[in-house]
């Protein structure tokens, strides 16, 4: 086999090592909205790093995604994360890390695993930035077409 065809192999398989992973990291983030033990933000950040190194489709598919993609997007571009969904998470992270303690944890050494994970990502989550939607511009040129401030028909690059 020639050293060319060997290169092309590494490529191939490193490609579908990536999506395989990219993939994985999208189901631990899926699993991490349910359970309050798996971060979220980080698996996916991890798939669409994945994705961006081996398949633009895929990474496409991630940022436009109607649930992750405007998450991924605000947290990449440090835009950060509305207030609701902070407080809902932390809401939801102390609810059944309680639950998980009262109910399930035998050991005090789990009880405080728990604990130091319920204080770690209570204080990642606050000290991410708040993200505040811009105030709309009410002072548009377009009257009634539906496509005043639509990212999609200004003619503007993308940023990504």
């Amino acid at each position: 086999m020639s050293s060319k065809a060997i290169n092309h192999r590494k490529i191939v398989l490193k490609a579908l090592a990536l999506r395989c992973a990219g993939f994985i990291f999208v189901a631990l983030g899926v699993l991490g909205i349910i359970l309050p033990i798996l971060p979220t933000t980080p698996f996916l950040l991890a798939a669409a790093a994945c994705f961006v190194r081996s398949s633009d489709r895929l990474y496409q598919w991630l940022i436009g995604n109607r649930w992750f993609g405007e998450y991924i997007r605000r947290y990449r571009d440090k835009e950060g994360i509305p207030l609701i969904t902070k407080i809902f998470t932390i809401i939801l992270l102390w609810s059944t890390l309680t639950i998980s303690a009262v109910f399930f944890a035998r050991s005090i050494w789990l009880i405080l695993l728990l604990l130091g994970v319920g204080i770690g990502v209570t204080i990642h989550l606050c000290l991410i930035k708040t993200y505040k939607a811009p105030a709309a511009d009410h002072q548009t040129k377009d009257h009634g077409s539906g496509y005043a401030n639509n990212p999609v028909f200004d003619n503007k690059p993308l940023k990504y």
